[in-house]
């Protein structure tokens, strides 16, 4: 996808449902579905399970669009990897509403994503609030201004928040920050958190902050933290159903 924002184009890759060149006249949600450190476009359909997936008892029920942003933590940084939040808000959602019969707007639009991706989904979600009608976050990096952090966790971030790490531009971007900033009545998506009950980075005990925090806020939250899993491919993979079903009611 073309983007005037990153000088570049956006690679992504787009999962169609199997009836959709059967009713050329139906329309469709999307879901955006963000990756995580070190990842690409194709990391959900090849260890995720979403070549195989579908809501239960039916076909995939809308288009799933899986960018590749690089380690951007999809934030705007113009000195690092480029403005990727303005670039998927603004570049990709318009020109995949183009191109395929979708419903546009955030009644016919959610965001999900694990890790940095359950981070990014998050971050945008409540950036845009008026785009995204539903957001999951799986195994997110949903941290707090003032969480400490190590070494490991600043190089992970890929200077996204600064190089050297800025900790004021990283409390800045924060989803507690997002939080406190929605504007009063400004329309709120449905959220759906999860993790494996044995997140080495501590995620699952992030995810049950944030619900903690979402419900304070009258926000509609889901959370969900399952037992025997940890941070990787086999919890986001066997999760996915659970978070296409989620999606799915929440568009409807």
């Amino acid at each position: 996808i073309p983007s005037p924002t990153l000088g570049q184009p956006i690679p992504c890759a787009v999962t169609l449902p199997d009836g959709y060149d059967q009713d050329p006249e139906r329309r469709y949600p999307v879901l955006l579905l963000l990756h995580g450190t070190d990842g690409g476009r194709d990391d959900w359909l090849d260890a995720g399970g979403l070549a195989d997936a579908g809501a239960p008892g039916g076909d995939l029920p809308f288009i799933v669009v899986t960018p590749s942003a690089g380690n951007s933590w999809y934030v705007d940084n113009e000195a690092g990897e480029g403005a990727w939040e303005t670039a998927l808000v603004d570049d990709l959602l318009p020109a995949i509403d183009a191109r395929f019969r979708t419903i546009p707007g955030r009644a016919g639009r959610a965001i999900a994503g694990l890790s940095m991706g359950g981070y990014g989904a998050v971050h945008l979600a409540l950036r845009h609030p008026d785009q995204f009608g539903a957001v999951a976050s799986l195994s997110g990096a949903l941290y707090a201004p003032d969480d400490p952090l190590t070494d490991d966790d600043i190089a992970d971030f890929h200077g996204a928040f600064g190089d050297p790490f800025d900790p004021d531009r990283f409390a800045r971007e924060s989803v507690y920050t997002d939080l406190s900033a929605l504007p009063q009545g400004a329309p709120l998506p449905r959220f759906y958190l999860s993790s494996g009950g044995n997140d080495q980075f501590g995620l699952d005990v992030a995810a049950l902050r944030l619900y903690q925090t979402l419900k304070q806020h009258d926000v509609p939250a889901t959370l969900v933290v399952r037992a025997g899993y940890d941070h990787g491919w086999q919890f986001w993979h066997d999760d996915l159903g659970e978070v296409l079903a989620f999606v799915d009611s929440a568009l409807q």
